[in-house]
C-alpha cells in the first residue's frame, strides 16, 4: 500500500474511535482506545462486535471521501455515474427522465476492496463471527449512499444528480442501532465458521431472523467494576451530567443514574475553577486586550 492509502486507513481508524467515544460518552462502556487493539478485537462480546463494525465503516468512509476529493492516487469518482456530456441541454434528449447523472458520485466499491485487504490481515486468528461483524460495518456504509441533486437551467427543467455518503455520525447511528439489537449466538465445537444464512444455524443455535445483525458470543462483563485483564477502569470517578435543555439527549439525561447509581456509587458535585479570557476590547490598530476572569464550573462524578 502507498503512503497516502495507509494515511487514509489511519484516518478511518481515528474517525471510528472518535465517533465511538462520542456515541458512548454517557454509557457504562465508553469505547476506550484499548478496545481497538488486536488483542481486544479477538474477543466476541457485544461491544467488540460494535467496535469491529464501526472500525470497518470508518475505514471505508474515509477512503471513499478522499477518493472523491482526488486526494488518493488510483481512485476518484464512480465512473458508472458520471453521466453523458452534452454541448447544451437541448441535445440531451431527456424526454423520459427529469434528471441526469453528473458531479462526482462517491465510489464506495473501491474503498470496500481496499478496506478488505487491511481487515483480512487483522482478521487472522479471529473467529468467523468477527469477520461477519466487519462485513456488516462495510455494508452499512455501502447502503448509506444518498442521491443528491441540483437544478440545471432556468426554472429547473432538469436536475443533475450524484450519489453521496452522509456524515459519518449519521452512519454511526445506524451501527449503534445494530449494537442495541445485536444477537447472541451459541458456540459448538462442530461449527468453526459463521453461516451467513437466515435458514441455517450459527454455532449450533437456530440462526437469527435477520442475517444483517451484529453477532456476539461472550456475555459482556460488569462494566461498573474495574477489570485489569480487560484493561477496564470501571465507572468510579466517571463524570456524569445533569445538564437539561431541549437539545440534551436521553443518554446524557440519565447518565448519573447509569454510571453512578446503577453501579452502587453516589453522585458528588464538585466545583472547578478555570481561568479564561474575558471582556476583550479591540484597539486601533491592531490590538486586542482582554481581562482574565475566573469561571466556576459544576461537575458531577461517581464516588
Amino acid at each position: 500500500m502507498n503512503k497516502e492509502l495507509i494515511e487514509s486507513i489511519s484516518s478511518g481508524v481515528q474517525l471510528a474511535m472518535d465517533q465511538c467515544k462520542k456515541d458512548f460518552k454517557w454509557e457504562k462502556w465508553n469505547c476506550p482506545d484499548s478496545f481497538f487493539s488486536r488483542h481486544s478485537l479477538s474477543s466476541t462480546t457485544k461491544e467488540t462486535a460494535y467496535t469491529k463494525a464501526i472500525l470497518a465503516a470508518g475505514i471505508v468512509h474515509s477512503i471513499t471521501k478522499k477518493c472523491s476529493s482526488k486526494l488518493l492516487p488510483g481512485c476518484g469518482c464512480d465512473s458508472q455515474k458520471m453521466g453523458p456530456v452534452f454541448d447544451n441541454l437541448e441535445n440531451a434528449k431527456l424526454t423520459e427522465s427529469d434528471w441526469i447523472w453528473g458531479g462526482c458520485s462517491d465510489d464506495v466499491t473501491y474503498a470496500v476492496k481496499v478496506a478488505k485487504l487491511f481487515l483480512n490481515a487483522l482478521e487472522k486468528g479471529m473467529a468467523s463471527i468477527g469477520k461477519h461483524n466487519f462485513f456488516i460495518g462495510k455494508k452499512i456504509v455501502q447502503n448509506a449512499l444518498q442521491k443528491k441533486c441540483i437544478c440545471t437551467g432556468i426554472l429547473c427543467p432538469i436536475q443533475t444528480c450524484w450519489m453521496e455518503l452522509p456524515k459519518f455520525e449519521d452512519i454511526s447511528k445506524k451501527i449503534k442501532l445494530k449494537y442495541k439489537k445485536a444477537a447472541k449466538a451459541g458456540w459448538s465445537k462442530d461449527s468453526d465458521h459463521f453461516e451467513n444464512s437466515s435458514r441455517k444455524k450459527i454455532f449450533g443455535n437456530p440462526v437469527l431472523e435477520n442475517e444483517e445483525s451484529l453477532i456476539y458470543i461472550e456475555s459482556s462483563p460488569d462494566y461498573c467494576v474495574p477489570n485489569i485483564i480487560k484493561d477496564w477502569p470501571g465507572t468510579k470517578g466517571r463524570i456524569c451530567s445533569r445538564h437539561r435543555t431541549k437539545q440534551t439527549d436521553f443518554s446524557e439525561r440519565k447518565s448519573c443514574k447509569t454510571l453512578c447509581k446503577s453501579c452502587g456509587y453516589a453522585v458528588k458535585k464538585i466545583i472547578k475553577t478555570e481561568l479564561k479570557r474575558c471582556n476583550c476590547t479591540f484597539k486601533w490598530c491592531c490590538e486586542v486586550k482582554c481581562e482574565t476572569c475566573i469561571e466556576k464550573i459544576e461537575e458531577f462524578i461517581c464516588v
